[in-house]
C-alpha cells in the first residue's frame, strides 16, 4: 500500500494494493524503432546573466555571509598509472562531498557543481580520457534522481573557453552539461540506428562470460548460444561448476550444440585472471559479474561502493588489460541503468 501526501501533510492519493499481470508475448519488441540511445546535443548559452559561482571546498562555505547561486567543486585528479584505484578514490570523493551537500541546511538554497574532465565522450570519435572520473557521473546521477535540482554535473575538456564558459553554461538550468571548445553539449533520448548496433560477430572461438552462474549471466549464455550461433563457451564465476544450476545451465546449452566449460575464479583477482586465460585462449569477453548492493545516497557508505566495484569495476579494467593484445572479436561489458 501507499499513501502519498503534501508537504504541510495533506493527503493526496492513496494506493491499496498493486497487482502485476504476465506480459503477453505479443508485447516484445520486432523492430528498431523502439531503442533510443543518448545523444549529446549542441545547445546556445543563454541570454541574461550569468549566476553567480564560488569555486570553494564545502568547508570554507562557512565563513561566506551569503552563498553563492552555485558552489563549484572540480573532481580532483586521481592515479593515471592505475585506473582501479583512481576510480575509487572519485567515487569515495564524489560521496563525501554530495553527502555533506544534502546533509547541510545551510546549502539548501544554492545549488553544487561538480566538474569532472574526460569524463564522458560527447561524439562517436572522443574518448573517454578519464574512467576515474566516469565513475562520479554514475553515482551523482543516482544522487540527482533522488534530490532533483540540487547538484549540477559539469564535464569540460582543456580549453580556456570552455572554463570561460561555465558561468554562462549553469544557466541553462540542465542537470547534466558537457562543455567542449566553450559549446554546451546536453544529454537527449535519440533514436538508434540498426547500423550503429549491427553485431559484429563473436568469433570461432571460445566466449568468455564472467558471471556466467548468476541470474545475468544465465540468460546472457543462453542468449549467446541460441541467438548468437555461439559454440564454444567458457562459463566463469566464483563457484565455477559447484555453483548452484551450473549442471543444468550446461545440460540446457550442451543440448543446443554448444561446448561448455566451467572455471572457478575471482575475476577482481588480477593474477587470478592471468592465470585463467593462460590456460584457456579466448575470442571473446562477455563481463556481466556483479554484486547487487542498493542503497540511497544517504545511506551508501565508501565500503559498499568498495564492494560493488570489485567485480564490476576492478574486473572489467583487469579483463581490459589481460586482453588487450588477444585481437578479441568483442568485448561487453554490463553497466546499471540507475547510474
Amino acid at each position: 500500500a501507499l499513501a502519498v501526501a503534501d508537504g504541510t501533510g495533506a493527503p493526496v492519493a492513496t494506493i491499496d494494493s498493486l497487482e502485476l499481470r504476465p506480459v503477453s508475448a505479443t508485447l516484445t519488441r520486432q523492430d528498431w524503432d523502439s531503442l533510443f540511445g543518448v545523444d549529446w546535443t549542441a545547445v546556445p548559452l543563454p541570454d541574461g546573466d550569468a549566476p553567480t559561482t564560488e569555486w570553494s571546498d564545502l568547508e570554507a562555505l562557512s565563513g561566506l555571509a551569503e552563498l553563492p547561486d552555485f558552489v563549484v567543486l572540480p573532481c580532483p585528479v586521481t592515479s593515471a598509472s592505475d585506473p582501479v584505484a583512481g576510480a575509487h578514490e572519485a567515487a569515495h570523493w564524489a560521496l563525501n562531498v554530495v553527502q555533506s551537500w544534502l546533509a547541510d541546511e545551510r546549502f539548501d538554497a544554492s545549488r553544487l557543481a561538480i566538474v569532472t574532465s574526460g569524463a564522458i565522450a560527447t561524439t562517436a570519435d572522443e574518448d573517454v580520457r578519464n574512467v576515474a572520473h566516469a565513475t562520479v557521473w554514475g553515482l551523482v546521477r543516482s544522487a540527482q534522481s533522488e534530490n532533483p535540482d540540487r547538484i549540477v554535473l559539469v564535464d569540460i575538456d582543456d580549453e580556456a573557453a570552455s572554463l570561460d564558459a561555465l558561468p554562462s553554461v549553469l544557466a541553462t538550468g540542465e542537470p547534466q552539461l558537457a562543455i567542449r571548445s566553450g559549446d554546451i553539449r546536453v544529454p537527449r533520448l535519440a533514436r538508434v540506428p540498426q547500423s550503429v548496433v549491427d553485431d559484429p560477430g563473436f568469433g570461432s572461438g571460445a566466449v568468455l562470460l564472467t558471471g556466467a552462474t548468476g541470474t545475468l549471466g544465465g540468460l546472457v549464455a543462453r542468449h549467446l548460444v541460441a541467438e548468437r550461433g555461439v559454440r564454444n563457451l567458457l562459463l566463469v564465476s566464483r563457484r565455477g561448476a559447484a555453483a548452484e544450476g551450473a549442471e543444468e545451465l550446461r545440460a540446457e546449452l550442451v543440448a543446443q550444440g554448444a561446448e561448455v566449460a566451467f572455471a572457478a575464479c575471482d575475476v577482481a583477482d588480477r593474477q587470478a585472471v592471468a592465470g585463467l586465460l593462460a590456460e584457456h585462449p579466448v575470442s571473446a569477453v562477455v563481463h556481466t559479474a556483479g554484486v547487487l548492493d542498493d542503497a540511497t545516497i544517504g545511506s551508501l557508505t565508501p565500503e559498499r561502493i568498495d564492494g560493488v566495484f570489485r567485480p564490476k569495476v576492478d574486473a572489467a579494467w583487469h579483463l581490459h588489460e589481460l586482453t588487450r593484445d588477444l585481437d578479441l572479436s568483442a568485448f561487453v561489458l554490463f553497466s546499471s541503468a540507475a547510474g
